[in-house]
């Protein structure tokens, strides 16, 4: 449990980290309670995680700042509609989770295109294959069923030396 004198002067500095609509800057508080309090309850969640309390030489991250607005100890009431740092980080991993859902989605897309790619190239090389052995087994039947007469014959008779002009 942090100790601390929650009437001391406080100063917050906000996030820098993320930009948000509305500019949140360094504010000085009269009090710690007043600094916790709109910590909590004002300040934009993605701003408060970064967010650094300061009570004279103590330093206080935001994990330390919600427990603070927990603790027995606060003297002010609290807001019933607040919405605590455990809220804020399932909401982003609420986000998460659809951001990661939508991912998985993409890639399960892109790995069935790959599978339909690489099935169809498949079938294409098989059709390939089987048209080179048709071709293959017809040349080698038309060459046992040609007369063997039909096949020209290389004879001294049919050659014809070209001679060149001699100057």
């Amino acid at each position: 449990m942090i100790r601390m004198d929650y009437l001391a002067e406080a100063e917050l500095y906000p996030s820098r980290r993320r930009a948000s609509s509305g500019v949140v800057r360094y504010r000085r508080f009269d009090s710690a309670a007043l600094a916790i309090k709109f910590a909590i309850e004002e300040l934009p969640g993605d701003r408060l995680l970064g967010t650094i309390l300061e009570v004279g030489d103590e330093r206080f991250g935001s994990d330390a700042i919600q427990q603070l607005y927990d603790s027995e100890e606060y003297p002010l009431t609290r807001d019933t509609h607040r919405i605590s740092i455990s809220m804020k980080t399932s909401q982003k991993s609420s986000a998460r989770r659809n951001a990661e859902q939508l991912m998985n989605q993409a890639q399960r897309r892109d790995s069935n295109i790959e599978l339909a790619r690489k099935q169809s190239s498949e079938t294409l090389s098989t059709k390939t294959q089987r048209l080179r052995e048709l071709r293959l087994t017809k040349e080698a039947a038309d060459r046992e069923s040609a007369p063997a007469a039909s096949v020209p014959t290389l004879d001294a008779e049919n050659i014809r030396v070209k001679r060149s002009k001699q100057n």
